[in-house]
C-alpha cells in the first residue's frame, strides 16, 4: 500500500516515463517536486520511496552517479503503466462509498420518521 509521498513520486515518475522506455530522473528533481507539494524529504527518504515502489512492482530503477549528482534510470513495469487508471478507480470508489453512506443516512432518517408517525 502506497502512502501519500509514494503516490506523489509515482505520479511524477509516471508523467516522465509515460511515453515509454527508460528515463533519467535526478534525485534533486524528486526533492524539488516534493518541495513544491510541501513535503520536505531527504535523499535517503527518496531512496526508500524508490525501493518501496520497486517492491510494489511499479518500477525498475538503477541508481547512478553523473555530473548532475545521483540519478535514477527508471522504467515502468506493467503495474506502473496502469497507475493513473488505478488512481481514478480509487477516487471513483471513494466517492461511491461517500454517496452510498449519505443515501443510507437519509433513508434511515426517513424510515425513522415514518415509524414514529405510525406508532
Amino acid at each position: 500500500m502506497l502512502d501519500k509521498k509514494d503516490k506523489l513520486v509515482m505520479s511524477f515518475i509516471f508523467e516522465k516515463c509515460e511515453g515509454g522506455g527508460a528515463k533519467l530522473i535526478s534525485i534533486q528533481e524528486l526533492v524539488d517536486f516534493l518541495g513544491k507539494k510541501k513535503y520536505a524529504v531527504s535523499t535517503s527518504e527518496i531512496e526508500e520511496i524508490m525501493i518501496s515502489l520497486s517492491k510494489e512492482g511499479l518500477i525498475d530503477f538503477v541508481e547512478s552517479d553523473s555530473k548532475r549528482g545521483e540519478v535514477y534510470c527508471v522504467s515502468l513495469k506493467g503495474k506502473g503503466k496502469l497507475f493513473k487508471k488505478d488512481q481514478q478507480k480509487e477516487k471513483r470508489y471513494a466517492s461511491w462509498i461517500i454517496l452510498r453512506t449519505a443515501l443510507l443516512t437519509i433513508f434511515s432518517f426517513l424510515l425513522g420518521l415514518l415509524l414514529r408517525a405510525i406508532f
